[in-house]
Parts: structure tokens; C-alpha cells; sequence
């Protein structure tokens, strides 16, 4: 019986694990994803996020897709973690070296039995490429000056994922917002998004970070003003009698952020004690033996790859920052990252690889054609056609194109002057069409090409004028009135404008 229960319960775990993952494309069913002990009031918004942007995200992605690998000597338990004594944690807690206050409470206890629980696999992977990017990002926080411990920030904000993109429109490891990324150095373009690039939006975080802390002298107080601005925090501060404790305005802050430190110091506990929860780190699946090289060319990823034996997908993934897997080195010099072990193959064909022109269908200079015989485009005897006209024309060089009088311009469409607007419709009438004393061409929307001429009366638009009002005391028709006034459904009318009304 007792084996019989364990199966069910393995089985139950099994397919609400395959639920959450199918579920996954960015956006998740919170619910679903919620632990037990995180009740439907209390969900964290801030899960939102972290799980639209976790691990999970990527399980397709070549990195982790059939190639998750465990050390063999560690064995991971494959169900929840028991709870422990509040006494386990608080101890654990205070043993951390840390410069940041890592206190405990109920909800700190929440989030870190979500991640001894349900959320184990996130931790597994999470371990796995911090290998890969925490030297990196404890080398540039340790240069400016940035508690060490704040590296896990970026756990937290976008799982280790460097190709991460909210809803929002943040993205990268820190998930900078457009604007601030811009503001922080970090170049943006359609080719291009440092805000993907490691080590350059690391160097974008520590200055934000750094910033953040000079306004407030505590760093639990910068890490909240990092999820939701200063602006929030000091509004939070300021309805709390000034106290500038994170705690103390806990309840003053935007949801997201009352769970965001929570959730912070949860990341610091788990990401130090997962063997103590039986927790075994997945194997990194970027390769740690890595370095750089200086490109001042433009080159795409398919021509490094043909070089070094590296695939375009691995490409993208040492090099997150190229949107479009092309290297725009010709505007400005950019590093490409590859594996020690591709970088001889690279070097060696280097000189065969920057003269490949990447961009040998773009036209640098062009001629613009020679104007021809049907370029001019004169109506037939009778037939009227109407000019739109372009940016830069002008009546003359438009009567002299369809060899009529600019007086007759003028006439036909009711222009005092030779002031004329891009946009507009000009009318013009062929050899022997007399234009007709308050005519003009109605076309039909779904009969365009079918051309009449209708008479019109000019109607001063009054105060409670609809154009089924008009349309009704004219006995016309709604659509009649849209068509020859160049309108549509969409259209407003004005008192005091002035619109042609068809008869009948």
C-alpha cells in the first residue's frame, strides 16, 4: 500500500511538471507554478517574472535541450525536501558572509522551501551556469566596488538567461528597460543589444547599482530602488515618517517589490545550501575556457561558423548581443566570444573570413533611372484622373507632367495660390472634358475603378450634424457623402466645416 501511495504521488508530480513545462513559452499560469504553501492571496508577483524569464524558458534551447548532465558522484533527491526548524534557516542565514542584511521571516521561509521544493530543477540549472557567469560578474562588481553577494540579483532577474525578454520589453541578464540601457552606455540597434551582452550590461548593473546605493546608503534599500525605481521607493519612505528601512516601508512598496527582497535573500540561501537540501548542480553547458577576439569588419555567423567548426546556435549563445547573427564591426569595433578550442581556427583563417563581403547585395551608391516616354502620364481625351501629390512637387512641374495649364490646376481644384500640400488629390481633366460647374469624381469603395461624375452642393456642417442626419435630409446615402469627400466611418465631423453633399 505504502508503494502504491508513493506511486501516485510520483505520477502526480510527473504530469503537473509536464503541464508547467508545455505551458511554457514566456508566460506561465502562476497557479499552476505556485508552491503549496503560497496560497492564491499571497502569490508573489514577483514569480511572475522570475518565471517568465526562468530556466524552463530554455529547456528547448540547444544549451539544455537532451543535454542536461549531473556529476555522477552527486546524488540529488528526486522529491520535496522536508521542512526545517526556523532555527536551521536563521542559522544558515547568518553564516553567509554578506555585506547585505539577510535577515529571516515567514515569507523569506516561503520562498526558500519553493525552491527546496517544487522549484529544485530551476536551482539545478541555475547552479550549472553560474559557473559560467559568476566569475565574470564577481570580477566587475569586485572592480566598482559592489557586494559580491549581489551577483544573484541577476538569478533573480532573469535566471542566468542573457536573451531574456519581459513583457515589459526589459531585457538581458540585469534586464534593463531601452531607455536605461541607453542611458548606461549600452548600445541599441537593429543589429545590435548590448543589454544581451554579459560583461557589458554587468558593467551597466554595477554603475546602476552603485548610483542606486549613493542615494540611499543602504544596499537593501538600492536593490528595491533596482526592481522598482527610486521614485517608488522614496513615495514609500515618505508615507512611513521618513524611515529608510526596507522593512519598516515594506507595506508602502509596489507588491512586486515587498517580494522581490524576499525572494533575493531566498536565491543567497539556496544557491549556498542546495547540498544541504540534496540538491546536485547540472553540468555548465557553455564551455569555461573561453576568450575573445577583436572584429572591425562586418561578418555573419554562418562564415565564422564554416571557419571554426562552431555552430551558429553556439555562436548566438557565447554572442547574445547580435540580434540578427551578424557583426556590425564596420560602424565600430566588437568582440566575439568563442571557445579556446575554435579561437586557433579562427585566427588561422581570419584574413579569408574578414575580406567574405557580407554585405555584397546592399548597394552602396545607386543611379536613379532615366525618366522615359510612359513616365509621363497624360489622360485620355474625355477621361478624368486624379494626381496625388508628393513631397517636394509643385503645381508647374505637376502641369507640365500630365501638359496641362497651371490656371486650369488651379480652377479644377479650387487653389488660390500655388501653395499645395503633399497628400492631397488633384484633379485633372483630359482633352475635351469641360469640367462641370460643381461636379466632382465620386469612387466607390468597392467599386474604385469605376469612375463617375456626380453633382454636389457645398453643405456647412452645424452644431448636432451626424452624417446620417445629413445624408437623410440631402436623400443620399451615408457612404455617398464619405466617398466624395475623401472620408471614412472613421471620420469626424466639425461644426463650421464645410463638406460636398451628392445629390441623391
Amino acid at each position: 500500500m505504502r508503494y502504491k501511495i508513493a506511486f501516485i504521488l510520483f505520477i502526480s508530480i510527473l504530469s503537473g511538471t509536464l503541464r508547467s513545462v508545455a505551458n511554457t513559452s514566456y508566460s506561465y499560469s502562476q497557479q499552476q507554478l505556485l508552491p503549496d504553501t503560497l496560497s492564491r492571496d499571497e502569490s508573489p508577483a514577483i514569480l511572475d517574472k522570475v518565471l517568465s524569464n526562468s530556466l524552463d524558458s530554455i529547456i528547448s534551447n540547444w544549451m539544455y535541450a537532451g543535454k542536461i548532465k549531473y556529476d555522477s558522484t552527486c546524488i540529488s533527491r528526486k522529491s520535496h525536501c522536508p521542512s526545517l526548524p526556523d532555527s536551521t534557516y536563521i542559522s544558515r542565514l547568518a553564516k553567509i558572509t554578506t555585506l547585505i542584511e539577510l535577515p529571516y521571516n515567514d515569507v523569506i521561509k516561503k520562498y526558500i522551501e519553493y525552491y527546496t521544493g517544487p522549484r529544485r530543477r530551476f536551482v539545478e540549472q541555475a547552479r550549472g551556469l553560474s559557473q559560467y557567469y559568476f566569475p565574470m560578474i564577481e570580477q566587475i562588481f569586485d572592480a566598482n566596488g559592489i557586494p559580491l553577494e549581489l551577483k544573484y540579483l541577476a538569478v533573480v532577474e532573469s535566471a542566468l538567461n542573457p536573451r531574456a525578454y519581459s513583457k515589459q520589453g526589459a531585457s538581458g541578464l540585469w534586464q534593463f528597460m531601452l531607455p536605461t540601457g541607453k542611458s548606461y552606455g549600452l548600445e541599441i540597434s537593429t543589429l545590435i543589444d548590448e543589454r544581451r551582452n554579459p560583461y557589458q550590461s554587468t558593467l551597466a548593473a554595477a554603475k546602476y547599482l552603485k548610483s542606486l546605493y549613493n542615494i540611499y546608503n543602504d544596499w537593501t534599500l538600492a536593490i528595491a530602488a533596482y526592481n522598482c525605481g527610486p521614485g517608488n521607493v522614496n513615495k514609500a519612505i515618505k508615507r512611513t515618517s521618513g524611515q529608510k528601512d526596507y522593512w519598516a516601508i515594506y507595506y508602502n512598496l509596489p507588491k512586486g517589490t515587498r517580494e522581490y527582497m524576499p525572494l533575493f535573500i531566498a536565491i543567497n540561501y539556496i544557491m549556498n545550501y542546495h547540498p544541504d537540501h540534496e540538491i546536485c548542480p547540472s553540468v555548465c553547458p557553455i564551455a569555461l575556457d573561453m576568450d575573445t577576439v577583436m572584429i572591425n569588419k562586418t561578418v555573419h555567423f554562418s562564415q565564422i561558423a564554416k571557419a571554426t567548426g562552431v555552430s551558429v546556435e553556439e555562436l548566438r549563445a557565447f554572442n547574445p548581443q547580435f540580434k540578427r547573427d551578424i557583426i556590425p564591426g564596420t560602424q565600430r569595433t566588437h568582440t566575439l566570444r568563442l571557445p579556446m578550442a575554435a579561437m586557433m581556427a579562427y585566427v588561422e583563417k581570419e584574413e579569408a573570413i574578414l575580406k567574405t563581403e557580407t554585405n555584397k547585395d546592399l548597394r552602396q551608391t545607386v543611379e536613379i533611372g532615366v525618366r522615359t516616354a510612359s513616365a509621363t502620364v497624360t489622360p485620355p481625351d474625355g477621361e478624368i484622373i486624379y494626381h496625388t501629390i508628393r513631397s517636394g512637387e509643385t503645381l508647374g512641374g505637376i502641369a507640365s507632367k500630365y501638359k496641362v495649364k497651371v490656371n486650369d490646376l488651379r480652377t479644377w481644384n479650387g487653389i488660390v495660390n500655388n501653395n499645395i500640400r503633399a497628400g492631397r488629390k488633384l484633379k485633372i481633366y483630359g482633352k475635351g472634358a469641360a469640367p462641370v460647374q460643381n461636379t466632382v469624381l465620386a469612387e466607390s469603395n468597392s467599386t474604385k475603378a469605376e469612375r463617375a461624375v456626380t453633382s454636389f452642393k457645398e453643405y456647412k456642417v452645424k452644431s448636432g450634424d451626424s452624417f446620417w442626419i445629413i445624408a437623410r435630409n440631402h436623400k443620399t446615402s451615408i457612404q455617398k457623402i464619405l466617398d466624395m469627400n475623401n472620408m471614412n466611418s472613421s471620420s469626424k465631423l466639425q461644426p463650421g466645416q464645410v463638406i460636398r453633399v451628392p445629390f441623391g
